[in-house]
């Protein structure tokens, strides 16, 4: 009987210790929250999103499509009109690679099912 009590008292002084190290690590943790709240215009690494202007490069590609991959710059009016077999320029001024990576695969949709497309900023 000694020993059950002692191992149930033992068990218990583990839960007690545990539920300390948790209620010391929890203000840690919700002091980083705010960070969290307003990183919203932040990227992965911490740094602002770059929005795009006139004259950036971007890398566009187009997964089993390669005859839509291409190099493309944003022209003096903002746009993106160099995209092959696309006639109407998306807008890319202001706007970040996520941005822009949704509405072009929204256009190549119309000919193509699910396009899988990848933007990235090279210049």
């Amino acid at each position: 009987m000694n020993v059950k009590r002692s191992f149930m008292v033992a068990v218990g002084f583990a839960c007690v210790l545990a539920g300390r190290v948790h209620a010391q690590q929890e203000p840690q943790q919700q002091t980083s929250a705010p960070d969290s709240a307003q990183s919203s215009s932040m990227d992965i690494q911490g740094i602002k999103a770059y929005l795009l202007g006139p004259g950036d490069v971007l890398d566009v590609r187009v997964f089993g499509q390669p005859e839509l991959t291409s190099t493309v710059q944003v022209d003096s009016d903002g746009n993106l009109s160099s995209l092959p077999f696309l006639e109407t320029p998306i807008r890319a001024k202001c706007r970040s690679d996520k941005e822009i990576q949704k509405d072009i695969a929204a256009a190549y949709s119309k000919f193509i099912n699910n396009p899988q497309v990848s933007v990235r900023i090279s210049e």
